[in-house]
């Protein structure tokens, strides 16, 4: 019973946040073209990431999915756990029904409101129980699809979490072995594992580079890790794996996690030329190709950070413009309303448990 609260507790927050990602994913793309500095976009993702994995009710007045249509549209996505299936009786609370309706509802079946369970309530103005007598004469309330799919689906859900966090300890484990044997040299530790540099940890993380870099690659690279770790991006990136894990079977999930990924990997991008000077920004994405080039066949585990992405990520750096602070102004509030009007409900709005 309890797997089957927790499934429809996330199911509630999956079917307003599937839409409340992509409409966010939209705006992070219009504030991207403002060049508004992506730290504010990773933070809003960021932001949202957390509501997807926590189950409380955040009801507002100034909620995106207010509008009629649209609430009204996934209201019915969750129908089936109103609707009635087998074989089942109707008692209706109108005079002449001999008692039926009174006798139902004291057995303990509830009573509908009109609204709650006819298409014309205005029609048929009154209240229905919906209801089973069992073998020894006993009155039930009629089963409902969500009883009758919740215990199926609840488990195909919890087997598919569980391959996806398989999935992420494997890979965290396989990043772990090439990291067995790795050299400390000032704050960092080379190993000659790995291709491309890497963040991993979470408590103590620590920065992993590849043998062989440059001077000047390695200080670039050091810059842009340490800021990975100053902004507390890998326990970020394992928080969105995990909400990733729980909503495996919302597609706009598999756009998320990467979009956020990519953001922070451009925050970080900002913030190392930011203390190294714009001077460097040449330098820099020559550090980032030199490192392309030298790309083996490599995994990294959805739990760490390494680099990828790198052509665009070079192609920005070498377009960079800062953006007028005006346009930033613009861009932060933009992100800030669409966080608040997506990562809130409907007012009336009352969670599965």
């Amino acid at each position: 019973m309890a797997l089957e609260k927790l499934f429809l507790t996330y199911f509630d927050v999956g079917i307003y946040g599937v839409v409340g990602c992509a409409a966010l994913l939209i705006v992070c793309l219009v504030v991207q073209l403002l060049r508004v500095p992506s730290k504010f976009a990773a933070a809003a993702l960021g932001l949202f990431m957390l509501r997807l994995l926590l189950p409380v009710a955040l009801p507002s007045s100034v909620s995106l999915f207010n509008i009629p249509d649209l609430d009204s549209a996934l209201t019915h996505a969750a129908d089936f756990k109103k609707s009635y299936c087998g074989d089942y009786e109707i008692a209706l609370d109108i005079p002449g029904d001999g008692g039926e309706f009174e006798r139902v509802t004291a057995a303990g079946v509830p009573a509908l409101e009109p609204e709650e369970w006819s298409k014309y309530p205005d029609k048929f103005d009154y209240r229905a129980a919906f209801y089973t007598v069992d073998e020894n004469g006993n009155i039930l309330p009629a089963p409902t699809d969500m009883e009758a799919l919740v215990p199926t689906l609840s488990k195909i859900w919890l087997a598919g979490v569980g391959v996806m966090l398989l999935y992420g300890v494997v890979s965290w484990l396989r990043l772990r072995r090439k990291l067995r044997f790795v050299v400390p040299d000032g704050d960092v530790f080379i190993c000659d594992e790995l291709s491309q540099p890497c963040v991993a940890g979470f408590l103590r993380a620590r920065i992993y580079l590849p043998a062989g870099l440059t001077e000047q690659q390695r200080r670039h690279i050091v810059c842009h890790e340490r800021e990975h770790i100053r902004r507390g991006d890998h326990i970020v990136k394992a928080l969105s794996w995990l909400a990733v894990c729980v909503h495996w079977y919302h597609p706009w999930m598999w756009l998320f996690h990467p979009a956020l990924t990519s953001l922070m990997e451009e925050a970080s991008d900002d913030g190392a030329l930011a203390r190294l000077g714009d001077s460097a920004r040449e330098d820099y994405a020559e550090s980032l190709l030199a490192l392309s080039s030298k790309r083996r066949i490599f995994s990294p585990s959805p739990l760490s950070f390494s680099e990828n992405d790198t052509k665009s990520r070079i192609k920005r750096l070498l377009r960079r413009r800062a953006a007028p602070l005006p346009l930033t102004v613009l861009g932060a509030v933009l992100l800030g309303a669409a966080l608040v009007l997506c990562v809130t409900q409907p007012l009336g709005y009352t969670a599965a448990i």
